[in-house]
């Protein structure tokens, strides 16, 4: 019983810290049993969410900011397992980047059709990834998936086309107000250090870090108002919540942890 009012706790403060900040795209079919979503996030860091089906069977891809094969597409395919790719030109399989800069937050299967939700910065720093732009109102993507039963990425014969995904506001900037919107934590994603900025100097009680099971696998009182730093090396990949304390005030922040 003791997990369900910190779960509670834990949505509620998630939509009400993020809700101001989002722009998403309908599910949008694309062919077959493929279709997509995206999702934008600004603050408290800006993030990128895609929801991706495909078959469960075969090989499937999506690129973006295109409406052709060209050249240096940045795109995603999943395989054997999701991989962050660019095309190199023509007809050819995308090349695999040195770096995957994609979080795979869940990766389910449900009969014939396969879902993917992965996560990564809007911009990532390379130089092969697409720079999402928050002010974007709409994003061209191309997308693919195998004319066989295999995983190996061949030809996809007539199964490919295009489409234009609109992003709209998911809530107004004044829906909800987060009393502690001056406490960041950084950098998106983490590894190994998790950091705490506390610009308006608030006495900070408790930080607890949530798995998504909404189960405690941190916790500390610092118990002052400085800057912070938290040890999270033993945490395994995926996405994290964490709550932080104030006097009456609280409030979520969703990370990824590499």
């Amino acid at each position: 019983m003791k997990t369900k009012a910190p779960l509670i706790l834990l949505l509620l403060c998630a939509v009400i810290s993020t809700a101001y900040s989002q722009k998403e795209t309908p599910l949008t079919s694309l062919g077959g049993s493929m279709s997509i979503k995206l999702r934008m996030e600004q603050m408290p860091y800006p993030l990128l969410t895609l929801t991706l089906t495909g078959p469960a069977t075969k090989w499937f891809s999506v690129g973006f900011h295109a409406t052709t094969m060209a050249s240096n597409t940045d795109c995603v395919v999943y395989s054997t397992s999701f991989t962050d790719r660019k095309l190199p030109g023509g007809h050819n399989a995308p090349v695999t980047d040195a770096v995957n800069d994609w979080t795979v937050v869940s990766n389910t299967v449900a009969g014939t059709v396969r879902t993917i939700v992965a996560t990564r910065p809007l911009s990532t720093g390379d130089s092969n990834d697409y720079t999402f732009l928050y002010s974007a109102a709409s994003i061209n993507i191309i997308w693919a998936y195998a004319s066989t039963n295999t995983t190996t990425v061949t030809n996809h014969g007539n199964n490919y086309g295009t489409a234009n995904l609109a992003f709209s506001t998911v809530l107004g900037n004044d829906e909800f107000t987060d009393p502690l919107k001056d406490v960041f934590v950084y950098p998106v994603p983490a590894n190994g250090k998790l950091f705490v900025s506390n610009k308006a100097a608030l006495p900070i009680d408790t930080i607890t870090i949530y798995n998504t099971a909404a189960q405690v696998v941190t916790s500390l009182s610092p118990g002052n108002p400085n800057d912070l730093s938290i040890d999270i090396s033993s945490l395994a990949a995926g996405v994290y919540f964490v709550e932080i304390v104030s006097g009456k005030e609280s409030t979520v922040k969703k990370i990824q942890v590499n």
